[in-house]
């Protein structure tokens, strides 16, 4: 396994998830592709360096999740729509024993238990993760839906594209309070 400090999640990170070294100190795991990487921070400040990475933070993305999803406890969130990271927790980011997923890599979940459930993802790795099949599904469905609003405002911006040139001269007013409109 590769030792890090630092990771930045990629198109290849499909899960993340805790392991305490033998003095106690919590870090992560990463799955990346077919590479397990431990990293130097716990599971969730990995995930809120990242969302800083690409331009945003765990609570403005929690709050971008209640946004468009309601009042939801345990939040996905994006960390990047371009390269479709996708990230739902298993529980509350705040438990040490959370464990994000990426929702492009589940391939499927069963459960096997009343409270265990297994995760496949697309590289044939599996993860058995302690939360009953409904709890899970519940998350994975709440972050697809997540994904879809996210997906769904984006492409409506995309229409609204318009190709016209626009032929105003945008000025301040003779008292330098207010912009005024004039057309040439």
């Amino acid at each position: 396994m590769k030792i890090t400090t630092d990771y930045v999640v990629n198109k290849g990170t499909s899960v993340i998830y805790p392991d305490y070294t033998d003095e106690g100190k919590l870090q992560s795991v990463v799955m990346e592709n077919s590479e397990l990487y431990k990293v130097d921070q716990k599971p969730t400040t990995l995930i809120d360096h990242n969302l800083r990475y690409y331009g945003s933070s765990l609570r403005g993305a929690n709050e971008s999740s209640r946004l468009i999803l309601g009042n939801v406890m345990m939040s996905p969130v994006v960390i990047n729509e371009l390269l479709n990271l996708f990230f739902f927790p298993s529980k509350s980011p705040y438990k040490p024993d959370c464990i994000w997923f990426a929702l492009y890599h589940i391939q499927d979940y069963i459960g096997i238990s009343k409270k265990r459930t297994s995760v496949r993802f697309i590289n044939g790795a599996r993860i058995l993760v302690d939360l009953s099949y409904s709890s899970f599904n519940s998350r994975y469905e709440k972050a697809c839906k997540h994904k879809k609003e996210i997906e769904g405002r984006t492409n409506q911006l995309l229409i609204y594209e318009s190709n016209r040139t626009a032929t105003y001269l945008i000025s301040k007013d003779s008292r330098n309070r207010n912009y005024g409109v004039v057309e040439e």
